[in-house]
């Protein structure tokens, strides 16, 4: 399950369909802020890990010794309480917890997991596509088979105390996203410029 990092301009290379309820163009409600990669997934970027993949049963991929090993909901809650989050009742923002949601299909079977951000938005990573920032947990809702499904299960926790690994950890993706903007912006001002340049000769 690993991979190397590369390219992917926002929405390029999306299956929309399996996301229905992002919103494209002046009123997008999400934003794409990395790379795609496969170096880790939803699960992992949700627990504030982005060096491995989390997933139960899997032979490449971690997975808390201590949690349930079993692709199901309590399996999953039960790897969060393992970094600290206990189960509340929604996704509202609270002064003091950082707060993660499992997604369910209708089964139960889990699907995915997200994270709230400090200004109350949520940030996913989205299967081997890149990580968006959106505005609601329902953003990323999907159908099945291919789909997330829907919330099923809201956890938080007291944010950890400081940490010097994962500072390191946060500096280096702040300078990572920051150089994919830079290069983003770089990009589309060159198609702005090569589309301008195409209408003065035709």
């Amino acid at each position: 399950m690993s991979g190397r990092w590369r390219w992917s301009w926002p929405h390029a290379d999306f299956p929309t369909p399996d996301f229905p309820n992002l919103i494209f163009g002046a009123i997008s409600n999400h934003k794409v802020t990395s790379w795609a990669t496969k170096r880790y997934n939803c699960i992992a970027w949700a627990a504030d890990d982005d060096s491995q993949p989390w997933w139960p049963q899997s032979y490449d991929a971690y997975w808390p010794p201590t949690a349930i090993n079993d692709i199901t909901g309590p399996a999953f809650v039960s790897a969060f309480e393992t970094l600290g989050y206990v189960l509340c009742n929604d996704d509202g923002p609270e002064i003091g917890f950082e707060k993660v949601v499992i997604y369910t299909l209708s089964n139960g079977e889990p699907t995915h997991a997200a994270r709230q951000l400090r200004n109350g938005k949520w940030t996913s990573k989205l299967g081997d596509f890149a990580d968006v920032q959106h505005n609601k947990p329902e953003d990323v809702n999907g159908p099945a088979p291919t789909g997330y499904g829907a919330p099923k299960y809201f956890l938080k926790r007291p944010p950890p105390r400081f940490n010097l690994r994962r500072l390191i950890s946060r500096i280096w993706r702040f300078v990572r996203r920051l150089f994919w903007e830079v290069n983003y912006m770089g990009r589309r001002t060159a198609e702005f410029l090569d589309a301008g340049i195409a209408k003065l000769f035709t």
